[in-house]
């Protein structure tokens, strides 16, 4: 165990755009938090090569944590962050998940007459959280304690539009992952 709370590094399991090249890691002062701002994790449709008119795109790897022993975990909060800007006749469905926890969003086509056709007013800012208790594995059982084991992250996204003269765009910009501690923090 640590003497101070610090994340590991960013080890990549699935990357579909290339992302992990480009991406920029901000970790928090304090050692709870993570940034991991993304600038390509997106799909963009219809696409211009091939006129697709469906598509997705999926980031997932693992993070570790080393943390002092009397660190009293609560759990992680998985936040994405990110923007969608859409015609009416398009729908899209994301995905996020820490450890064995998982949340979406969906858009979904707008109903027939309820909006007019071509492009939704300017784009929507998202943001999906999703929270995973733990326990900090010092906190239980006779010492040597194992090691808090890689936590997995997830993000997938997928889009569909009708036809060629419809698009859409789902962009994540901010994958943050933070240390969440019950009310009294540390024991002892």
């Amino acid at each position: 165990m640590a003497d101070t709370l610090a994340f590991g590094p960013w080890i990549p399991h699935y990357d579909s755009t290339g992302q992990v090249r480009t991406m920029v890691r901000d970790d928090a002062s304090d050692g709870g938090a993570v940034s991991l701002r993304m600038d390509r994790l997106s799909v963009i449709l219809p696409r211009e090569e091939s006129g697709g008119l469906s598509g997705a795109a999926g980031f997932a790897g693992s993070l570790t944590l080393e943390m002092p022993e009397n660190l009293k975990l609560a759990g992680f909060l998985l936040a994405v962050h990110g923007f969608v800007e859409r015609s009416a006749r398009t729908s899209a469905h994301l995905t996020a998940s820490i450890g064995n926890t998982t949340r979406s969003l969906e858009w979904l086509v707008a109903p027939a007459g309820g909006r007019p056709e071509g492009r939704l007013p300017g784009g929507d800012d998202f943001a999906l959280s999703c929270f995973i208790e733990e326990a900090n594995p010092a906190m239980v059982g006779a010492p040597p304690h194992p090691p808090m084991p890689p936590l997995p992250v997830t993000v997938s996204m997928s889009a569909r539009c009708r036809t060629t003269d419809e698009a859409i765009t789902v962009s994540v910009t901010v994958i943050e992952v933070s240390v969440l501690l019950s009310s009294d923090g540390f024991s002892g």
